[in-house]
């Protein structure tokens, strides 16, 4: 299994985690949330030649789709991410009822990001399902 399968199948096997975070108890959800920015991050990097090919070519209306799922799936994350945060028992408990905005509105707001994100998710592996299949056999075989 090369590096970047391996990359892939934690990120995805931490995003099936993290939705299922009812099966298991909320300070792993917690950490894992975090914990998934380093993936997420390497994962990037190793595109990085996809961030840099933006300017370059012909922008047809499949290149537009794909570009528009993967950005919207990085400001996903983010967001996602972002708003656990501000939702989660740290914050709640270090401060209490001094937070400057209302963590139920955000515990709404991250679990409604939640759900987009996995849509987006899905999207992206239908978006590169030649490559994730490919991997998958060859991985097999090894």
């Amino acid at each position: 299994m090369n590096r970047r399968m391996l990359l892939n199948t934690i990120l995805l096997g931490l995003f099936l985690f993290l939705f299922g975070f009812k099966l298991f108890p909320r300070p792993w959800h917690q950490i894992a949330g975090v914990l998934v920015l380093l993936p997420v991050l390497i994962h990037a990097i190793n595109n990085r030649r996809w961030f840099s090919a933006l300017k370059r070519g012909r922008w047809n209306r499949k290149r537009r789709l794909w570009t528009t799922a993967n950005l919207a799936l990085l400001v996903g994350v983010l967001f996602t991410v972002f708003t656990g945060f501000l939702c989660s028992d740290y914050m709640t408990t270090s401060y209490g009822s001094t937070l400057p905005y209302n963590a139920h509105l955000i515990s709404r707001l991250h679990k409604l990001f939640a759900k987009i994100l996995l849509l987006l998710i899905a999207g992206h592996v239908f978006f590169h399902w030649k490559a994730f299949s490919s991997w998958i056999r060859h991985g097999l075989k090894r």
